[in-house]
């Protein structure tokens, strides 16, 4: 079947994810470049919230004075960058194929990250029922379960559950965010007392204010996790960061 690949590809040329340039790829090699290098070459971050700091590998005012319940964030790129019309297109045209587009941008991008890892699970965030079944899929979860992680890393898709909630995160402020995000979220009976003293990774397509990751590693911790980590494919980054400590 794999003979067949590249003629295919020939015959049913797409558009890069990014500048949606005609080619045979998800993703063009400028824009994988451009990608790779922001993500080696940006500015140094917090290694909590992950947004920009003026001092490596120190917190930011923010986490210092508040700290959030998870403990390090990863992600690939600023919301503002390449990729935000291909996330729109993913989440809200369907444009499934995306999914796998951003799987590799992760394990091209974040291969030293994911290798890495000593984490137990990883877990997408999850949607309520009624939105999951509007859409018809969960965006992080399709990423999350094509990201290649060591094998002792056990991927689950449904250990977390989210109460329906009919208003878009996107259409709240920061401080709306954080009050409603904190009981949103459950843990499925099944998994009751299973993440003690373990290492999760919560994977998520977009963080904001980072209210819902905030949430949600508050109610791992409180069964019994030692570490969460934030893994996001976009973070939101603001105008003027806190400076670091």
């Amino acid at each position: 079947m794999h003979l067949f690949t590249p003629f295919v590809e020939f015959l049913l040329p797409t558009l890069c994810m990014a500048c949606e340039q005609v080619q045979t790829k998800l993703l063009c090699a400028n824009c994988l470049a451009k990608i790779t290098l922001n993500m080696l070459n940006g500015p140094p971050h917090c290694p909590t919230c992950g947004i920009p700091i003026a001092t490596p590998e120190s917190p930011c005012f923010s986490c210092v004075e508040h700290s959030p319940a998870y403990d390090e964030t990863f992600y690939i790129d600023s919301y503002a960058g390449v990729l935000q019309t291909a996330l729109h297109a993913y989440k809200y045209q369907r444009r499934l194929a995306c999914a796998a587009g951003f799987s590799y941008l992760w394990n091209h991008c974040a291969a030293k990250v994911t290798l890495q890892s000593s984490a137990d699970y990883l877990l997408p965030v999850p949607l309520g029922v009624r939105k999951l079944t509007k859409r018809g899929f969960n965006q992080s979860w399709e990423i999350a379960k094509r990201i290649q992680l060591p094998k002792t890393v056990r991927k689950i898709p449904n250990a977390l559950g989210r109460i329906d909630d009919e208003t878009s995160q996107a259409q709240r402020n920061r401080e709306m965010r954080k009050e409603m995000a904190q009981d949103l979220f459950y843990l499925n009976t099944d998994w009751s007392g299973r993440f003690k003293n373990q290492r999760i990774i919560v994977f998520d397509d977009v963080m904001t204010t980072g209210a819902t990751m905030n949430a949600i590693a508050s109610l791992l911790k409180n069964h019994g996790a030692k570490h969460v980590s934030a893994w996001v494919v976009l973070r939101t980054l603001p105008k003027s960061a806190p400076f670091a400590i």
